[in-house]
Order: C-alpha cells, then sequence, then structure tokens
C-alpha cells in the first residue's frame, strides 16, 4: 500500500475512488500526494495527485469522474447530458495536464534542488464505466495520457 499525503479533500466520489486504488495498489515504496495546489507566478494549478516512483518517476493525475460516453479529439471532448438532451463540451483536459506537469517539475526543480531530475508525466484518469470514444494524439499514443478506471 502507497503512502497517501491528502494535503486537501477529493470534490467527488470518482476522485475518492481513484484516490483509494492508487493508494491500495501501489507498492509501500510509492507516494500519493493529493489535492493540492502548485503556484507559478501569481497563477495557481490545481492538481487532483501526484504519484512519486521510489525510482524518481512522477505521474501528475487529472481524475475526471465523467459519466457515459464521452466523444472526442485533441480539442474538445464531448460529454453527455446531465439533465436533458443537450451534451456539453469541454476542452481536452490532456493539453492542461500536460502544462500541469510542466509547472509542476518546474516548482520541484526550483524549490526542492533533491528533486529535480525527477520526470514528471501527464496522465488523465476517466472513472467511469463506458470506455471513451476519442481520437487523436491523446489516444493514439503508445504513452497515452488517458487511462480508464
Amino acid at each position: 500500500m502507497a503512502i497517501h499525503h491528502e494535503v486537501g479533500e477529493p470534490v467527488n466520489d470518482g476522485e475518492r475512488e481513484a484516490l483509494r486504488l492508487l493508494r491500495d495498489g501501489l507498492p509501500e515504496s510509492w507516494h500519493v500526494v493529493s489535492n493540492f495546489s502548485v503556484v507559478q507566478g501569481a497563477r495557481p494549478f490545481e492538481c487532483d495527485a501526484v504519484v512519486f516512483s521510489p525510482e524518481g518517476w512522477a505521474y501528475l493525475i487529472e481524475i475526471k469522474a465523467w459519466a457515459g460516453r464521452i466523444r472526442g479529439n485533441d480539442s474538445q471532448w464531448e460529454l453527455p447530458p446531465l439533465i436533458g438532451s443537450e451534451v456539453s463540451y469541454r476542452p481536452n483536459p490532456v493539453q492542461t495536464t500536460e502544462q500541469k506537469a510542466r509547472v509542476l517539475h518546474s516548482v520541484l526543480r526550483e524549490d526542492t534542488p533533491e528533486l529535480k531530475k525527477v520526470f514528471v508525466h501527464p496522465l488523465v484518469v476517466l472513472v467511469s464505466e463506458t470506455p471513451p470514444e476519442l481520437t487523436g494524439r491523446c489516444w493514439r499514443d503508445p504513452l497515452s495520457s488517458v487511462r480508464c478506471l
């Protein structure tokens, strides 16, 4: 079981479930830090979780608890309606997660010299029973930034 450092509270049941799976599924030598912010300049970046491996890798994880069939491409994702028949569109979360990973890497490198060699990989986790229908780089890449629970 990984060591879980909870900075803030999860915002929904999907985050709670994903964090529980990370904590319970990773070895005890790993660390999970959840619900924290990283500030670069005057801009805060809210982060759902970062997982540190003992080998010097970190995974910045953006957790999305979106129900139903999600369709999308490299620029936007279509979410099924919560009420009524109107779908909603959201920006593809992969780009934002990639930006947050770069910011986190920069902050770690500047603030904690011991962590300057840590590589931070972005990862979007969809907490859904329905696999998404995604096209583009975020889905085809063998090191895809999207995973489903």
